[in-house]
């Protein structure tokens, strides 16, 4: 890569903040050397603040410095606005919204900064793990054990976004490996060799780590949660399993968020055991309309534009109670009252394809009815075709002779953007009361016990995981999983549960399942089926330039 050639053994967070701005220099300004890093442990610690810094601080990027360009924002967005748990309520500016209808481009600046930004912490990572010998100290040794774990973070974010799944194929192309501070060549491992490097690194770090400091930083704990993850993506589930318990050995089932507690769980998700390492802000780093729930919610500040989508918000009101429902928000307010006096209006809303520029879109439909004896119709008095129930919150009308699958929501008179329910997100938000702010939760202890349940179910051990997938359902206050556990089973828990944290399009992909796009919103009505080259990223321009590898299809 350019510039790294001239990289200064080093790694502060003076380096990090100040390292020059074009494409790809890592060359850093008054560092602090690996014979300091060596020489004390605060000098190991320092190092390593400046990695932790790295997943929030504003870096120069391409010669700017933009607020919206931080690790946490891009990732958690670009991750999740390819899912099908998100809707568009209007076309937007940002370059995120090419994340959302599979417009990749290899210049897309929110993709280009991910790369740019995970290299860089893998580089000062390398510094700081290259410059400890083990068994220095006990703090030292934990230090180094950090550096691994947000190394092997890295890596897994970077294969997720810019090659297949493990399970096409360790062949296939992954991403360039950096384990060291002295670069010299550039090229693309394969998917097996990335993951390989991961879990060497996640095995060392749990090996060194014997501190626990807090949901800030990465522990022994974590580094056996993201081994779950991990070892799930590479389908070795007895590995899954086994370092799923490991995890749950120091931080047991107990520790979960209490039922009561899960409303405000990732408000306050820095002072909770469930949590496993999230990205700890404060009330500096608050990021106003470039923070990652700017997008999710408007409340008196963020732009609000993307909205839980309706297969979601399905799949969670099967059972109205579910805790997790209030994460979802209404943006109108009495959006789900409907009204109840004889002629008073009320909106059906269906959908209709149409063919626009050569792509298929869903257009969203309204159509007024009216409320008779507690019934919706289509003309006053109870008159005309009657709007039905047909299960899931979904509704049916005969709309010009032919019947529709729709929506029944109130009609109100306000600046509705589009025709269809528009549900905030507020996982990412109130944090201290801040609308725009929250702590990041990268890993948590229910993602484990998830991970856990659907290995157990794929080793032909369905109790096992329906025992697992209970601790989460009975946390949630919905009713417990039968008998007859199925993968799907375990894909719409893992759905309901982490929704928006990342893993729904890749959870889909890695099992062999679409990501289906073909409802409501200012998306192309597209289905993304597991292989798809639009599935994953473009390698940045950036690097295709100054090293030459390979460009993904």
């Amino acid at each position: 890569m350019k510039g790294m050639k001239t990289l200064t053994k080093a790694a502060s967070l003076l380096t990090l903040l100040c390292a020059a701005g074009c494409t790809l220099d890592y060359t850093p300004d008054n560092a602090i050397t690996q014979e300091q890093i060596k020489s004390s442990a605060e000098g190991a610690a320092y190092a390593t603040v400046g990695s932790y810094s790295l997943y929030k601080d504003v870096l120069i990027f391409r010669n700017a410095e933009e607020t919206k360009n931080t690790y946490i924002r891009h990732y958690f967005q670009a991750t999740e606005f390819k899912s099908d748990n998100i809707a568009i309520g209007l076309a937007t500016t940002d370059q995120l919204y090419d994340c959302m209808i599979y417009n990749q481009t290899p210049d897309n600046t929110p993709t280009s900064y991910l790369w740019y930004v995970i290299y860089k912490m893998a580089v000062s990572a390398s510094s700081v793990i290259e410059a400890v010998p083990d068994g220095a100290s006990p703090a030292l040794d934990n230090l180094k054990g950090e550096n691994l774990f947000m190394r092997a973070l890295g890596h897994l974010h970077l294969v997720t976004l810019f090659a297949q799944p493990y399970g096409k194929g360790r062949d296939n192309p992954g991403v360039v490996i950096r384990t060291s501070a002295d670069i010299k060549d550039t090229k693309r491992a394969t998917v097996g060799e990335v993951y390989d490097q991961i879990v060497a690194d996640l095995k060392d770090a749990a090996r060194l780590m014997t501190l626990d400091k807090g949901a800030g930083y990465a522990s022994k704990a974590a580094a056996y949660g993201l081994l779950s993850r991990v070892y799930l993506y590479m389908e070795l589930y007895d590995d899954a399993v086994k370092a799923a318990g490991d995890c749950l050995a120091i931080r047991p089932e107990s520790s979960l968020a209490t039922a009561a507690e899960l409303p405000t769980y990732f408000a306050n998700a820095l002072g909770s055991r469930e949590t496993l390492f999230a990205v700890a802000c404060t009330d500096v780093d608050d990021r106003g309309q470039a923070s990652i729930a700017s997008m999710y919610l408007k409340d008196g500040i963020g732009w609000g534009e993307i909205f839980a989508s309706h297969p979601l918000r399905d799949l969670l009101n099967r059972y109205p109670g579910d805790a997790r429902n209030k994460f979802i928000i209404p943006k109108y307010k009495g959006a789900d009252v409907l009204p109840t006096v004889n002629n008073a209006t009320a909106m059906f809303n269906h959908f209709e394809e149409d063919e626009k520029d050569g792509i298929t879109q869903i257009l969203s439909r309204l159509t007024t009815v009216y409320c008779y004896s507690g019934s919706f119709y289509s003309a006053q008095n109870g008159g005309g075709a009657q709007v039905q129930s047909i299960g899931g919150g979904k509704h049916s009308l005969t709309v010009d002779g032919a019947a529709k699958e729709g929506y029944l929501i109130p009609n109100i008179e306000d600046d509705r953007e589009s025709g269809f329910p528009l549900y905030y997100v507020t996982k990412f938000s109130y944090q201290g009361g801040s609308p725009m702010l929250s702590s990041p939760v990268m890993l948590r202890l229910a993602e484990v016990i998830l991970n856990r349940a659907e290995a157990k179910l794929q080793q032909n051990d369905a109790s096992g995981a329906a025992a697992d997938l209970n601790i989460i359902r009975r946390r949630a206050g919905i009713p417990d999983a039968g008998s007859g556990i199925t993968l799907d089973s375990i894909l719409d828990e893992r759905r309901r549960e982490l929704c928006f944290e990342g893993h729904r399009a890749f959870d889909l992909l890695r099992n062999g399942r679409p990501i289906d796009r073909r409802y409501a919103g200012a998306h192309p009505a597209v289905i993304i089926e597991p292989g798809n080259p639009r599935s994953i990223y473009y390698i940045p321009n950036m690097e295709i330039e100054v090293s030459g590898i390979p460009q993904n299809p």
